[in-house]
């Protein structure tokens, strides 16, 4: 736009010059019409936005990968003067999103459009503002406004359907469950404590307080739950390919399916993750639960410098025994390791692997892959391309995990904790 400024205005030194050193009238009507068109442009851009007004609606705040997100933005027309041509972006960052040029007709008059997208990649984004923005018909000026406000989109990961995911069971060492102490109330008394200031009085222990001359309260305990806490490896030194088909996205998709699979059939389920951020969600159940989980893996970024072997230390003191561990890594050696953990604390779970030749990176592991499958517990092999719907099956644990010996009995979510 503004070479083409500079054009008209050598376009008019020319005509003074040969208007002024020739004499000829047509010169001079020459210039005298490019100085028209000059300054009549000028005026239609300047007047272009008077009386417009715009706005976006039916802005959805939540999406999932894969699905087409859409604006409903609008142009109104107060002024008497027609408006034949503006160009109406959204400047957010939604990524993909079209430009629309509209034509608003005299006052009173609105247009609308929709301004949409495929929404191909998780996280947080924002609708808005939109920038309207008017030129001339030669394309000699131009004028913008900025108008609206910014609305938050989250996109969260798309889940896949699971039908035969399971996780190997502990080898039973007794009937006995597991406990530990609380402070609710519970019909399991243990001991018997000193009173402390702040102790409710319903807690007290009369018989104990009278023998022993002072007041003492009651100690309770609860039966541990069987729950399952999915911890995802956003190391950034172990992460292969990039976008769709980097580890990153798809072991995100795996823990999303996997966390949608177990909650569907009321799992205690927790999530932790350390990338960009911590990510940390307790054990719970029901729909709510499962949205803080899928927006936890939508904002969280595989920028972090803890292994999925230490984020097992950080969480290990929380595990009960009857706590099923899920593990997701890109790392063979931190899968390795982290059955091995599961292995020797006679722990539940199971361990996903994104086998990371698939996704570019050099090597050969077959010798670390049979001995993967055979270490006893639930391992599942994840690679670039495939229906993670059957990656994720009983079938996929392959056949030296089915060999006797080589296998703890596996147990289906519906079932676990019955």
């Amino acid at each position: 736009m503004r070479s083409r400024r500079l054009y008209l205005g050598a376009l008019i030194l020319m005509a003074l010059f040969l208007t002024l050193g020739s004499g000829f009238y047509v010169m001079s009507y020459l210039l005298s019409s490019v100085i028209a068109v000059f300054i009549l442009a000028w005026l239609w851009t300047k007047l272009s936005m008077r009386g417009i007004s715009a706005g976006a609606d039916n802005q959805p705040s939540l999406a999932q990968v894969g699905e087409r997100v859409e604006e409903s933005v609008w142009l109104d027309n107060s002024s008497l003067l027609p408006r034949p041509w503006l160009h109406i972006e959204d400047i957010g960052d939604v990524p993909g999103l079209a430009s629309e040029v509209m034509g608003v007709p005299t006052r009173g008059s609105r247009n609308w459009t929709k301004l949409g997208t495929r929404a191909d990649k998780r996280g947080r984004f924002h609708w808005g503002p939109l920038r309207v923005t008017a030129s001339d018909p030669f394309g000699l000026f131009e004028t913008t406004r900025i108008i609206g406000e910014k609305r938050e989109l989250v996109v969260y990961p798309a889940p896949f359907p699971l039908d035969d995911f399971v996780i190997s069971s502990a080898e039973e060492t007794g009937d006995a469950p597991d406990y530990r102490a609380t402070s609710q109330f519970t019909p399991n008394v243990v001991s018997v404590r000193r009173y402390t200031v702040g102790d409710s009085l319903n807690r007290i222990h009369w018989k104990s307080s009278a023998k022993l001359n002072r007041l003492m309260v009651k100690e309770f305990e609860t039966e541990v739950q069987s729950d399952l806490a999915i911890l995802l490896d956003l190391n950034a030194a172990v992460q292969v390919g990039e976008g769709l088909n980097g580890t990153e996205e798809v072991s995100v998709t795996v823990a999303a399916s996997i966390a949608r699979y177990l909650l569907e059939f009321d799992n205690g389920v927790g999530f932790s993750a350390i990338g960009d951020s911590e990510y940390t969600i307790p054990n719970g159940t029901g729909d709510r639960h499962m949205w803080r989980i899928l927006e936890a893996l939508a904002l969280c970024k595989a920028e972090g410098r803890v292994s999925l072997r230490e984020l097992l230390g950080i969480h290990e003191a929380q595990f009960s025994r009857r706590t099923g561990v899920i593990a997701i890594t890109p790392s063979v050696e931190d899968a390795m390791a982290a059955a091995t953990i599961l292995q020797e604390r006679n722990s539940p779970g199971a361990v996903i692997l994104l086998e990371p030749t698939s996704f570019g990176a050099s090597g050969d592991y077959t010798a670390e892959f049979a001995s993967f499958y055979s270490m006893g517990i639930a391992a599942y092999i994840v690679r670039l391309g495939d229906d993670i719907s059957r990656a994720l099956s009983f079938n996929a644990l392959g056949p030296i995990a089915m060999q006797p010996g080589n296998r703890r009995s596996f147990t289906r979510p519906e079932r676990w904790g019955a």
